[in-house]
């Protein structure tokens, strides 16, 4: 997946110390000179405030002031920095990072405060040294950014170093609109913090702030509008545990000139639709040629083109020049056989338009989660395209950066909540609504013969069937694996799920046409069967009983709800979602399971946006068990949350055990327990099949068997094992 930031972020964010991180116009070396007349001075603050007086360095300034025009939008910069231990004298390395094709930047001033003294650092002739550093070039990654670096000279304990820069962004793309986002306002720590913005009359600018934020000063004559933010006593708010993101924002300032999310659109939509035309002597026609002569199925060229470029056309991002922005032309895409998301979905548009699937790019957000509902209509919150697609009706998401896809009726519609469709009289957002899974995405099943007896060997045969992405990047997994190893990796692997069955033959087979692996393992099993106690026979705890949050990852399980006193303390929670498990477990029971009893009852119950099935019996000598858990929605209201609670974690707690009738050899080993009766011939009460309060004291297999080399572990060990987070933590 292209989960990295691959369209330009419009926005100039400047981190807090010395990173200035934006895109901006035009230059890829600085410049130096004074300040933009429509800056306001800053008055220097007389040093760190109380909470960060022993830190090594401490910033007692910073000024933000943003420009808006035209011509291009400019943001203002000043820091100040107080020195206050030798460790703090790093802080004497001010950086700016940005993109030469997009942005200049320009110098004000660096200096150093010593007492009544004031050292100009420029005047010294002190350098910036300029580099170009592609930090993610192992992601097949090239931004094109340069780095400029001063290396302070002279600078001692108790200076204060104040640096001034500004950078003005010009993207052609934007057509002159405005937008962008500050986040991160912190005053915590800082003496004086103030945030400025002003904009023109002409330009239609419009702006929200997050609800935590103070508000600002707003000035309005006839040249325009300024906000002004002192922020000095601000303190950013916690955000409500496991609320979806949309009720996270705080501490943000946003802007934008797009009137709709229609004209961001229809802004954008030229750019790709452009892109996707092929020459007259196209290579590409001669592939959609041979789609069509594959199949006339809208559904089966669909899926065939997705396939092709998945795997003709290598990832590679590149934002150098306008590339943010910008997408590769879909002949010179095929010609190099490399690209980013936006080349492969203009390179896929191109050969759905040719096959006559109605099909258009679409913005997605993959990081911000349901957020950009409610943010003002921009650009800058998105990191990714694709291609939505309409075929008979219905809809389908498409991802060139994906691979390993096939049948496109077995696409995932992706978890990234909201599309902006890219189409040429525009579009507005489009949720995308991620339905329950139909079928489990991993299927756990295990099969053992007890017919021998409880203490002889059982033959076993597992098997764990993955379907869909996690499969897929499995089954990428397996196949780097040498041959000659995969026998050894593959026991290794199942040892560690069941280290109480050894392993004779196993396997593993990814099959592409469906998106499925299956590892299936056959050996024999040392079954613990806890020894009798008063008034019952043998037991033993069967595998994969779990359901809800217990067969989940441990990151995934919700621990108590307590969001204390945090602003939207009610907003929904948040649901691992989609999740489908099935664990399925038959064993042989000996004597044709004569007398033998279940203890735990079947299950059938929907809580906290899970749906839970267990199913138990004992037929024909044979005992079953079924256990599903299914996630329905990706989050659920606050009070539901809250009430499913503790019925969940007594689902989780629950277990199912076999208890075989008690023998005469049982009443042997332990005279005087016979049914019914304690050691001292009191009448018991008898255990009836569907208790689930079976204390682990009362011969819970939980408990180390004694004399056993390997003790059979937990299903819930069991459960946690199993999970295959990716091919590559099974080798």
């Amino acid at each position: 997946m292209d989960t990295r930031a691959l369209l330009a972020c419009t926005a100039i964010s400047l981190a807090v110390g010395w990173l200035a991180a934006g895109t901006a116009h035009a230059s890829d070396k600085l410049a130096f000179g004074p300040a933009p007349d429509w800056v306001k001075p800053v008055t220097l603050a007389s040093g760190p405030v109380r909470e960060v007086s022993l830190m090594p360095a401490a910033m007692i300034n910073r000024s933000l002031q943003a420009n808006l025009s035209a011509a291009g939008d400019t943001m203002y910069s000043e820091t100040a920095v107080v020195v206050q231990t030798p460790l703090g004298l790093s802080a004497g390395q001010p950086t700016i990072m940005w993109n030469p094709a997009t942005d200049s930047v320009t110098i004000h001033k660096a200096k150093i405060v010593r007492g009544s003294q004031v050292i100009d650092l420029l005047a010294q002739g002190q350098k910036f040294i300029v580099l170009r550093r592609e930090k993610d070039l192992e992601h097949a990654m090239i931004d094109g950014k340069l780095t400029a670096v001063l290396q302070t000279e002279g600078l001692e304990v108790g200076d204060i170093l104040v640096f001034a820069m500004s950078v003005t962004h010009r993207m052609a793309a934007l057509k002159g609109r405005s937008e962008g986002r500050w986040t991160l306002l912190d005053g915590e720590g800082i003496s004086r913090l103030d945030y400025r913005i002003r904009w023109p009359a002409d330009k239609a600018v419009k702006w929200e702030v997050s609800d935590d934020l103070p508000p600002p000063t707003i000035t309005r004559d006839g040249d325009g509008t300024e906000l002004n933010f002192n922020l000095a006593s601000y303190r950013r708010q916690d955000k409500p545990d496991r609320a979806p993101s949309r009720y996270g924002m705080t501490g943000q300032v946003v802007y934008s000139e797009f009137p709709t999310w229609a004209d961001a659109s229809a802004t954008m939509a030229p750019l790709f639709f452009k892109a996707a035309q092929l020459a007259p002597n196209s290579p590409i026609h001669a592939e959609v040629a041979r789609i069509r002569a594959f199949s006339s199925d809208p559904k089966i060229q669909a899926a065939a083109a997705l396939r092709l470029v998945e795997e003709k056309i290598r990832y590679v991002y590149i934002a150098a020049n306008e590339g943010g922005y910008y997408p590769e032309n879909a002949d010179a895409t095929w010609l190099k056989r490399y690209g980013d998301c936006k080349a492969k979905t203009v390179l896929l548009l191109a050969i759905l338009d040719e096959l006559g699937i109605v099909a258009a790019p679409a913005l997605v957000d993959t990081e911000g989660g349901d957020a950009i509902g409610d943010d003002l209509p921009r650009l800058g919150p998105f990191d990714h395209v694709i291609i939505r697609a309409s075929i008979a009706g219905k809809t389908y998401w498409m991802d060139g950066t994906r691979y390993g896809d096939g049948d496109i009726d077995r696409l995932p519609t992706p978890g990234f909540h909201w599309a902006l469709p890219l189409t040429a009289r525009g579009s507005e957002l489009d949720r995308m609504v991620v339905p329950p899974l139909e079928f489990p995405d991993k299927d756990i099943d295990l099969s053992l013969d007890a017919t021998g007896g409880f203490d002889a060997p059982a033959p076993a045969h597992a098997e764990i069937v993955v379907h869909g992405d996690e499969a897929i990047s499995a089954g990428v997994a397996w196949q780097t694996v040498l041959p000659d190893e995969i026998n050894e990796k593959l026991k290794a692997r199942w040892h560690a799920l069941y280290p109480w069955i050894d392993a004779d033959t196993v396997s593993v087979e990814y099959r592409s046409d469906i998106q499925e692996l299956h590892l299936v393992m056959d050996g024999k099993a040392k079954m613990y069967w806890t020894p009798a106690r008063t008034g019952r026979g043998r037991r033993y705890e069967t595998d994969g009983y779990d359901i809800g949050f217990a067969v989940m990852d441990e990151k995934a399980r919700p621990t108590a709800l307590d969001r204390g006193k945090v602003p939207h303390a009610d907003a929904p929670v948040l649901v691992p979602h989609p999740f489908f498990q099935r664990a399925h477990e038959t064993i042989k029971l000996p004597d044709g399971g004569k007398d033998y009893a279940v203890i735990g009852t079947s299950i059938d119950k929907t809580a906290y946006g899970l749906e839970m099935k267990r199913a138990v019996d004992i037929k024909d000598g044979v005992f079953t068990m079924t256990a599903t858990t299914r996630s329905l929605s990706d989050e659920i209201p606050y009070a539901d949350a809250k009430a499913a609670e503790e019925s969940l974690a007594q689902l989780s707690a629950t277990e199912v055990l076999i208890e075989a009738p008690q023998t005469s050899a049982d009443v042997a080993l332990n005279p005087g327990a016979a049914e019914g009766q304690n050691a001292s011939g009191v009448t018991q009460p008898a255990i009836v099949s569907n208790d689930e309060t079976a204390s682990p004291d009362d011969g819970d297999s939980r408990k180390p068997a004694p004399n056993t080399d390997t003790p059979k572990p937990s299903p819930r060990s069991f459960e946690d094992n199993a999970r295959l987070y990716s091919g590559y933590d099974w080798n």
